[in-house]
């Protein structure tokens, strides 16, 4: 946990300093990536019951669109946390009012109702 935590410390720091220096924008992947796979494999996450990745891939387009468009400078970092902060709680929403609620009624009418078996075309 200290070793992850570490890192991860490590991660924000050295993105903050490439925000803040003139670096190739390809450099700040490295580090970015570190960050998101180290905390994929941290304990941080165990026991929560959100899965937030749906959404995120359906809103994370969009709302980077709207982005760009407003602010046409905007540069890929900035982007990247402005998209972070903008639908991370969207796709929270998406879980708790459509999603989480949406698989639990599938769960519960999957054993209610007589499959028809596909035969085939």
């Amino acid at each position: 946990y200290r070793t992850t935590t570490s890192v991860a410390i490590l991660v924000a720091l050295v993105l903050t300093l490439f925000s803040l220096a003139p670096v190739p924008e390809a450099l700040v992947g490295i580090p970015l990536t570190i960050a998101v796979l180290l905390v994929g494999r941290s304990s941080w996450l165990n026991g929560v019951n959100t899965d937030i990745s749906y959404g995120t891939y359906l809103l994370a387009f969009p709302v980077q669109q709207i982005l760009i468009a407003t602010f046409p400078q905007i540069g890929p970092l900035a982007l990247t946390l402005a998209t972070l902060v903008v639908v991370t709680p969207m796709a929270l929403l998406s879980w708790q009012f459509i999603e989480a609620p949406a698989l639990r009624v599938m769960a519960r009418d999957s054993g209610s109702r007589n499959q028809i078996p596909f035969t085939g075309a």
